[in-house]
């Protein structure tokens, strides 16, 4: 891992962790080992998957549970449905609020996140049916080039 890549994780971490203090939260070592393995995914993320990082697999399940719906609390992690009954999270970077969706191959299951998403348009045309707070969640599944 270079330097760089090293220091933005630091930066992320220190962001995350003030965060949490600034709504009064603790921040323990159990915290901070979350936060460092929540970090090290590219892509959306299971508690399971979470779990199962060696530096964490001696906290309690419950503990990163509980660690899990504070991190949503605050808006630092994102709900991710792929409709297959796994609750999936995804960091919201501080230098990165972009909205994205993502591509899951049927058969491997690897997740990437593409840049397409519904026009303007089609959301006005939603507003203009009488539909307030409009969201959306658009996931694709597809064959990746490696199973095809």
């Amino acid at each position: 891992m270079s330097n760089c890549h090293t220091m933005n994780k630091e930066k992320e971490k220190q962001y995350i962790l003030n965060t949490i203090k600034s709504h009064g939260g603790r921040i323990t070592q159990q915290r901070e080992m979350i936060v460092e393995n929540v970090l090290s995914f590219s892509s959306p993320f299971s508690t399971d998957e979470l779990s199962q990082k060696n530096q964490i697999k001696d906290i309690d399940l419950a503990t990163v549970y509980r660690f899990i719906n504070s991190l949503l609390k605050f808006k630092l992690l994102t709900p991710i449905d792929f409709q297959d009954g796994v609750h999936r999270y995804e960091y919201i970077s501080k230098n990165n609020k972009h909205h994205h969706h993502h591509v899951i191959c049927k058969n491997c299951r690897e997740i990437e996140s593409i840049d397409i998403c519904l026009s303007p348009q089609q959301l006005n045309k939603l507003q203009a049916l009488g539909y307030k707070d409009v969201s959306h969640n658009l996931e694709f599944f597809a064959l990746c080039a490696k199973c095809q």
